[in-house]
């Protein structure tokens, strides 16, 4: 196995498209399926580790021609990982005790899996303490590979080639975009005060030379940063670090406020190009990252992660999705905001004389919902950004209703009177302020992705 690359995108109903390219060359340590007349042979390559269930939508398999390879049934798919999970121990009594725990475990479901796997592992490591170490490091990979196998299965490939030359396996399917976990981060997200977070985990990533993965967002957002973290499924996770100190904290708040603002005006209302959003420069052959060790690169609309040489097992990236050409939205949801924001405080203070015109003053109120449907209202928009704009419409929804709530208030006196309305109406004002400033930091946000370095910015 050479390498392999990843080219992760998104489809316009909202689904992930991944699209993986496995550059191999078969030894003469792998056993042929079949001899042809040719001087060829048929193979049967594991490729990739695919889910049980659910089944990923229009998988598809093809060679480095573009010509389409067949798919082993579902059913002979498990028995073939079945096969291979019962040769992989070493021979003894051991192994025809656990022989069809491990058939079951690759053939099953996952959750009748899951619980074999568990009962396997504590058979082996109670019988590994009598093992030499050989056999015992063979029986824990067996239960790695069971572990693995008890909630994905193996996709093999069917090759025709000959032994000692280079090909390249094109694996394309669709999956759904997980959804961001934590609520609080998910309303965040909503009002555009934080990017939408895209976790893929590549497990894989140990295998050949190199592993590549480039990104492409959806219309209309951007790459705000993108990471590639190495794990290793054996090994305990890393121990958190401690809280920051509140000072070093505020100080991290502090000039994370004002770059953002600073990249936001450069960006969105000066002339000519933020200092922020100049097309980062290639790190130079001398700086290049040891090997192992994860790299990144990204711009606005594409990111890129590489690593290369000795490295863990496994790894996870992290993608951070931005609006980046709703700005005009935003703006104008802020206008639309202080607008409101001004009706309501100049009714408050002019309630006694509004209140002798109740259908003038209700007519007001009432022409200022009918003119956001505009902003909320936008047919074909892609999920995704759907998503990162759909707490600053709700909250553009919330400030257009209290109008509708001020002339309700108005009319629910048979003879209002200034004092009747007034403090009624300041509520409204000061909900009204409150949503312009939420809409004023979704203007601003998310902030910039450059991490804060005291040393660097002292002085600023």
């Amino acid at each position: 196995m050479h390498r392999r690359v990843y080219q992760l995108g998104y489809t316009a109903r909202g689904l992930t498209q991944m699209r993986i390219s496995v550059d191999l060359t078969i030894d003469d340590r792998f056993r042929p399926f079949q001899a042809l007349e040719d001087g060829t042979y048929i193979f049967f390559i594991p490729v990739l580790l695919l889910r049980k269930w659910p089944p990923l939508l229009s998988l598809d398999l093809r060679d480095e021609a573009g010509r389409s390879l067949p798919l082993l049934t579902s059913d002979k798919n498990r028995e073939v990982d079945a096969s291979v999970l019962e040769a992989l121990p070493p021979p003894g009594l051991l192994k025809e005790t656990a022989g069809p725990t491990l058939h079951q475990i690759a053939v099953t479901d996952k959750q009748g899996a899951s619980g074999q796997v568990e009962a396997l592992g504590t058979v082996i490591e109670n019988a590994a303490r009598d093992l030499p170490p050989d056999e015992r490091h063979r029986w824990r990979q067996t239960l790695l590979v069971a572990s693995s196998l008890a909630s994905n299965s193996l996709l093999w490939a069917r090759l025709q080639g000959e032994f000692g030359k280079r090909t390249i396996v094109k694996i394309a399917f669709q999956d759904e975009t997980k959804r961001e976990l934590i609520v609080g981060r998910r309303i965040l997200t909503s009002l555009s005060w934080a990017p939408k977070r895209v976790i893929v985990p590549f497990p894989n990533a140990g295998e050949g030379n190199s592993l590549h993965i480039q990104v492409d967002p959806p219309p209309e957002l951007r790459i705000h940063r993108a990471r590639l973290q190495l794990v290793d499924p054996l090994e305990p996770p890393a121990t958190p670090l401690g809280k920051p100190k509140r000072s070093k904290r505020r100080r991290e708040l502090w000039w994370t406020f004002k770059n953002t603002v600073k990249w936001r005006f450069g960006r969105n209302l000066r002339s000519g190009p933020a200092p922020s959003s100049v097309e980062p420069t290639l790190l130079p052959e001398e700086v290049r990252p040891s090997s192992g060790e994860p790299y990144s690169w990204e711009t606005d609309d594409r990111a890129y992660l590489y690593v290369s040489g000795e490295r863990k097992q496994a790894a996870v990236a992290e993608i951070d999705l931005a609006v980046d050409e709703r700005i005009h939205l935003k703006s104008s949801a802020v206008a639309t905001s202080g607008a409101i924001m001004f009706l309501l405080t100049f009714a408050t203070v002019l309630a006694a004389g509004m209140t002798k015109h109740v259908e003038a003053s209700t007519t007001l109120f009432l022409l200022v919902p009918a003119l956001l449907g505009y902003l909320v209202i936008r047919p074909g928009e892609h999920p995704l950004l759907r998503e990162h704009l759909a707490g600053i419409r709700v909250l553009l929804l919330a400030a257009g209703a209290l109008p509708v709530v001020a002339a309700a208030i108005l009319l629910s006196f048979s003879d209002p009177t200034g004092p009747d309305v007034r403090w009624w109406w300041f509520g409204l004002a000061v909900t009204s302020l409150l949503i312009t400033g939420a809409l004023v930091l979704s203007l601003l946000l998310p902030p910039i992705k450059e991490p804060f370095r005291p040393q660097e910015h002292a002085d600023n």
